[in-house]
């Protein structure tokens, strides 16, 4: 049995693709291939996290989500401040979905879920 690379988490992560594409999600979720330290050599993007401001907005909802989805990021989580909502959208799945509770993430090829509470994101924000 093959043994699965590991899984990495990262405070901002990158994502690029060469030679003009680099984009940096607020959390990155990724598969880090044994051996490879280079940014670039990234290719399974499990899940970027973007937290919008009122400036960032419309850039990172009409920009940042289809670019993350069309270069293979499984999933994508908006976090809207001023809503206290994460909208959730999936490769080839569902689009800016609202989650005001609860957010159930079931990376793939890890055999597991995870359950995420909502509101305590928000807690002493104002």
């Amino acid at each position: 049995m093959a043994e699965r690379p590991d899984v990495r988490v990262a405070n901002p992560g990158v994502i690029i693709v060469k030679p003009k594409v680099e984009l940096q999600p607020v959390v990155l979720v990724f598969r880090k291939p044994r051996g490879e330290t280079r940014w670039e050599r990234f290719t399974e993007h499990l899940l970027a996290v973007e937290v919008q401001s009122p400036s960032t907005k419309v850039y990172d909802r009409d920009h940042k989500r289809p670019a993350y989805l069309s270069l293979g990021v499984k999933e994508v989580w908006r976090v809207d401040l001023d809503r206290e909502i994460v909208f959730v959208s999936t490769l080839g799945g569902a689009v800016d979905q609202p989650h005001a509770e609860m957010i159930r993430w079931e990376p793939p090829g890890l055999g597991r879920s995870f359950t995420l509470a909502v509101r305590p994101l928000f807690r002493d924000l104002a």
